[in-house]
């Protein structure tokens, strides 16, 4: 368990380091990550699959893919909107998440883990039965 007055650890650093950029940088450096990033092309291909094998037209097929991309992306931006309303209120409520995580973040990462891995043995499970 980790003390009060301990130093935090490397991650958290990079964290300051990464909220310190100027906006337009940190969201281009988040899009370049999250393009290439191999768990998030796996999703993208799960989700080409999922499209495809539905076996909607194109018309269907592009109101769905943009319906989806418009409410992931103001999920996204939801955190972003509410430190340009509300700064005051919310960067004391994210200070507060940070310490969460650097509290209680091995317990975090573990459980996402788990669940994670239950997950995609679900997702085996389900596509062994389909043949």
């Amino acid at each position: 368990r980790r003390e009060e007055g301990q130093d935090p650890p490397a991650w958290i650093r990079q964290l300051d380091r990464f909220c310190a950029m100027p906006l337009p940088l940190l969201l281009g450096t988040s899009c370049a990550i999250e393009v290439i990033s191999p768990d998030d092309l796996f999703l993208f291909a799960k989700t080409a699959s999922a499209l495809l094998a539905a076996g909607l037209n194109n018309v269907q097929e592009a109101i769905c893919t943009a319906g989806f991309t418009l409410a992931a992306s103001l999920a996204l931006l939801l955190p972003f909107l509410a430190v340009l309303i509300g700064r005051e209120q919310v960067l004391p409520l994210l200070e507060r998440a940070k310490q969460l995580l650097f509290l209680r973040g091995d317990l975090l990462v573990g459980g996402l883990s788990l669940v994670l891995a239950g997950y995609m043995g679900w997702q085996g499970i389900e596509g062994l039965q389909l043949r």
